[in-house]
């Protein structure tokens, strides 16, 4: 029998490295630590563990190893470039710089070492020094990738994006197979707005190497930002399914998921996100977003402000606490965060969307135009701006503009659900019923799982049976609503309340009715109490001196006030339905040039202000040739003593109704925006008071500055009404105006499914279906 051959510790560190490249690792594990059992300073054993233990995902024993390897051999300079990689690794930057240091003294010409510093200097965002260390590396090695790929790495964060792309390609020159050089070129492009590039470059890095996660990543925030979220969502779970611990991949997937509003998905996924990476802002913002979406808003709140406290320097950071803040409608702390976010990010498409939703929610319209405007010349390639910006000008009545900009988000995306349900609320603003229904039908197609569309089908068609298609649909979105957030559970409620009424069912239609306003009223804050002093404080300062024809000589604008449903937009449809008069809808005017003049009318500025509202107002007529102008903004009511001042010889039409009927009436609307008492019956009886109390106050101080109509007698006697408004505003009868209905101009309050239909009698008395549900209500307004 032959004895086995002993083998020599050079022998065994061959065999030992063999296997390490042949990627079994635990036999070379074993192998050199056997060597070192039997000769502990073999440093090269010892730097080869190191090495080992690294690729095993051992980085402490890798550390260790290599700190040892480097003890016993201080002149190798690879072995001290390694250590610092491995203490780079490990977060020890500093020590790992040193150790680059000391490799460099003891080789100015080792290029791998200049390489890995630049890498190390990039982390540390010291980005002119990584581009110094990178151009080292690559003088002394012309045709070294990683030294180009490091290169590129710190030119793009230098705004030099074109450079880096260029200096990735060249790493590809000599590396075709390079994944992570096609990766960060498609990040560079998105970062550029080039979204197709970008795309097409990803798609080449997974092809290379499918266990690319940073490339998985990338390709998923490129087609995102197309408009692909579904899509988006596969490739985040394939990055993280490579790379559990990719807090990027997780935060993004949680921004696909809230696209989709799959908000609990989405919120956990944040929490992932910031479980791997405790520090990670935009995860913890975007997990403020998802919980503010599910009416979680102590927690959002919570979430937004760790954000900030993390980096007060983050303009997404800042943004997102200012959506906190105008949910809380604390809007001078929501100004500050978004003026801060604008100042640190000014070429952020995300800024601009975030800041022109707040400019809308406050009223400035035209500020919101701007800021969307921004958003677009940034990222021309993305449809949601434009889907944003559709929806801003859907409130100035624009309905070109509108459609023009959704067309624009469609070509982007055609199978953009949201986009195609904007296409149905446009007919229908236009009277196109038909054209609505088949758009809100293609839109619940592709979007099937989401309930907001079914809220236009239901003004689109009346429920007939119990056994209803459309009503089964929704049944089947109820047990998993909670998880689409609160915004699409309310309105699947109010959709289900319509659909019931519709089948007279009116006990089970207010139950849902109510469901949708509770959950509406909590994701709101708002105290009633205030809103009903701000009324009376209004009643008790306003001067009836300053309105003593100080103002501006004009009798164009025409003003329709009073509580939201009591019969605003009939009359403004029977007005505009003579050829003189051109029918404005609701407008923020009155309020904005009151805001560019201090925030009230005093007798210094009534004239300015008349001024600049008719010159306003006259812009939107764009005929030219109409004689009066209606604005349909029912909160007006509130302003009535500001306008007589401002304009003394507008006309002032004060809109009334059954005041139950009214009541009920905004209980059943979900309002696009403001009303927030209406979501509750005693707090909706509590304001009709505060604003029946101003209206007396007017009758009692400036009684000759407006007439009163009430929408009973409109609906029982069409003609005498009309009469008496047209003979109001000063113009000669027409009988066009005994045909509102037929009448055809844009209409997007609450009521432009109605006007397109005679009227009619129905809605007076109507309360009394819902009597015994809506006592609170019915014991405010009878005292």
């Amino acid at each position: 029998m032959t004895a086995p051959r002993t083998v020599t510790i050079n022998e065994a560190f061959d065999i030992g490295v063999q296997h390490l490249q042949a990627g079994n690792l635990m036999v070379a594990d074993r192998t050199f630590r056997d060597i070192l059992s039997n000769m502990p300073d073999y440093y090269p054993a010892r730097h080869m563990l190191g090495l080992t233990c690294y690729h095993r995902g051992q980085l402490q024993d890798a550390v260790h190893s290599l700190r040892e390897a480097a003890t016993q051999a201080p002149d190798d300079c690879e072995i001290a470039n390694h250590h610092g990689i491995m203490l780079s690794e490990s977060g020890q930057y500093d020590a790992a710089l040193a150790e680059y240091d000391r490799s460099i003294a003891i080789n100015p010409d080792y290029p791998d070492v200049h390489s890995n510093r630049a890498n190390t200097l990039w982390i540390l965002k010291r980005y002119a020094d990584a581009e110094n260390a990178a151009r080292r590396a690559i003088a002394l090695r012309p045709d070294f990738a990683d030294a180009y790929l490091n290169l590129g790495n710190a030119l793009v964060e230098q705004s030099r994006a074109e450079e880096a792309i260029a200096a990735w390609h060249q790493a590809l020159t000599f590396n075709p197979t390079f994944s992570n050089a096609w990766s960060n070129i498609g990040n560079a492009h998105r970062d550029l707005g080039r979204l197709h590039d970008a795309e097409e470059a990803c798609r080449k890095a997974i092809t290379l190497d499918e266990n690319n996660a940073q490339g998985w990543c990338n390709l998923g925030n490129a087609v995102r930002d197309l408009g692909r979220s579904v899509e988006a969502e596969d490739y985040y779970r394939h990055a993280t399914a490579i790379k559990p611990d990719y807090a990027v991949a997780h935060h993004n997937l949680a921004i696909a998921l809230i696209d989709q509003m799959k908000l609990a998905d989405a919120a956990v996924a944040a929490k992932y996100a910031v479980t791997f990476d405790p520090d990670y802002v935009e995860a913890w913002s975007s997990m403020s977003l998802a919980l503010r979406e599910l009416g979680r808003l102590r927690e959002a709140e919570d979430a937004a402000r760790r954000a900030v406290s993390l980096k007060p320097d983050s303009a997404e950071a800042q943004v997102d606490f200012g959506d906190v803040m105008l949910m809380a409608e604390r809007f001078d702390e929501a100004e500050l965060a978004l003026n801060e976010a604008l100042r640190l990010k000014p070429d952020s498409t995300r800024v601009y969307m975030k800041l022109a939703a707040a400019q809308e929610r406050a009223g400035r319209i035209d500020d919101a135009l701007s800021s969307i405007d921004r958003a677009i010349a940034i990222s021309p390639e993305m449809p949601d701006p434009y889907y944003r910006k559709a929806g801003i000008l859907f409130i100035k009545n624009d309905l070109d503009a509108v459609r023009d900009n959704v067309d624009r988000a469609l070509a982007l995306k055609p199978d953009f659900a949201h986009g195609i349900a904007m296409q149905a609320e446009i007919a229908l603003s236009l009277g196109n019923e038909a054209d609505a229904l088949d758009y809100i039908r293609r839109a619940i197609t592709m979007a099937p799982d989401i309930p907001g569309p079914y809220l236009t089908l239901v003004k689109l068609k009346k429920f007939e049976s119990a056994d209803d298609a459309d009503l089964a649909a929704m049944h089947a979105l109820e047990p998993r609503i909670k998880q689409f957030g609160q915004q699409q559970e309310i309105s699947l409620y109010f959709a289900l309340y319509k659909a019931y009424e519709d089948l007279k069912d009116y006990d089970r239609a207010f139950d849902y009715l109510r469901r949708g306003n509770d959950t509406k009223r909590k994701t709101i804050f708002f105290d009633i109490g205030d809103a009903c002093k701000q009324l009376d404080d209004i009643a008790r300062f306003a001067s009836p001196a300053i309105a003593k024809n100080l103002g501006y000589d004009s009798d164009i604008p025409v003003f329709i006030v009073g509580m939201p449903r009591s019969g605003t937009t009939l009359t403004e449809q029977i007005l505009s339905s003579h050829p003189d008069v051109y029918g404005a809808g609701e407008l923020h005017d009155f309020t904005v040039c009151e805001q560019l003049f201090g925030g009230r009318v005093t007798p210094d500025n009534a004239a300015d202000i008349g001024r600049m509202y008719v010159e306003r107002i006259r812009k939107l007529d764009k005929t030219g040739r109409a004689k009066r102008i209606t604005d349909k903004m029912p909160g007006n009511f509130s302003r009535i003593g500001m306008i007589a001042a401002a304009l003394p010889h507008a006309k002032i039409i004060h809109c009334r109704r059954d005041p139950v009927d009214t009541g009920l009436s905004c209980y059943k609307q979900l309002f696009a925006r403001g009303q927030y008492w209406s979501y509750d019956l005693d707090e909706l009886g509590q304001y009709y008071q505060a604003y029946e109390r101003m209206m007396q106050h007017w009758r009692d101080t400036i009684p000759d500055a407006f007439i009163e109509i009430d929408y009973e007698d409109t609906v029982n006697d069409l003609e005498s009404q009309a009469r008496k408004l047209i003979d109001y505003i000063g113009l000669p009868w027409n009988d066009a105006c005994l045909k509102p209905h037929e009448h055809k101009r844009a209409v997007i309050t609450a009521s432009k499914a109605q006007v397109i239909k005679p009227v009619y009698k129905t809605a007076v008395q109507s309360w009394r279906k819902y009597e015994s549900h809506i006592q609170p209500l019915i014991d405010r307004v009878s005292k």
